[in-house]
């Protein structure tokens, strides 16, 4: 199983802790990471900021317990997990629709029956 780096580590704490510009600096670190499975899930552009914003309000819920939870139990790396998350919460929006990985659009042919 992959380590966290130990830098990840002390951020997260210095954010638990409450230390401002150590969240600032999650949200500018992972931010990105979280935008891959939002627009996976093919939501229009101009909604996927939106919803990055919810991924980040839901992790500060409850004095931040999924944060915490986390940080005591998960031994991921941080990026994968908050992707997780994020993919969860996109799947809640109203204009999310699931999208298959290398799937085909079937056409239907039309098959002439010729006479013998």
């Amino acid at each position: 199983m992959p380590r966290r780096p130990e830098g990840e580590l002390s951020l997260l704490d210095a954010a638990l802790a409450g230390n401002p510009k150590a969240w600032s600096e999650l949200v500018v670190r992972f931010g990105p990471a979280l935008r891959t499975p939002i627009e996976a899930l093919g939501l229009p552009a101009d909604q996927v900021g939106d919803v990055v914003s919810e991924v980040w309000l839901h992790l500060l819920e409850d004095d931040m317990r999924r944060l915490r939870a986390f940080r005591a139990t998960h031994r991921a790396p941080f990026a994968n997990w908050i992707a997780t998350i994020a993919a969860e919460v996109a799947r809640q929006h109203p204009r999310a629709r699931p999208v298959r990985r290398g799937a085909r659009r079937r056409t239907r042919r039309k098959h002439r029956t010729t006479a013998p």
